[in-house]
């Protein structure tokens, strides 16, 4: 009688004992290992995905004004922009082929 209970004790606390150090491990792993994290609030995080909603929303004629005042803001800043002509010419043509090979290649 007292070695059937001294088996079963053995079991359930080699069980127990299997889940806690299961447990122990799969937390140290996990607060071990790097993650990425960013610094952004939730409410930014909205904010940012209904500036996405609205401008899924809106004309091509819209879209190419807007590119039109954004493109003017960061000329008027003081962002420097580059002035090397090779850059700028390489650039300009990887664009080209993307806006060619675009589903939307009608937008200037």
């Amino acid at each position: 009688m007292l070695n059937s209970f001294s088996s079963i004790y053995r079991r359930f606390f080699r069980r127990w004992l299997y889940l806690l150090l299961s447990v122990l491990v799969a937390v140290g792993i996990g607060m071990g290992s790097p993650q990425k994290s960013q610094a952004i609030s939730l409410f930014d995080l909205l904010i940012q995905g209904i500036q996405i909603f609205q401008l899924s929303n809106i004309s091509d004629r819209e879209e190419v004004q807007l590119g039109k005042e954004i493109n003017q803001q960061l000329v008027n800043s003081d962002i420097q922009l580059y002035r090397n002509q090779n850059v700028n010419r390489y650039v300009n043509q990887v664009g080209q082929k993307l806006a060619a090979n675009s589903t939307r290649p009608d937008i200037p």
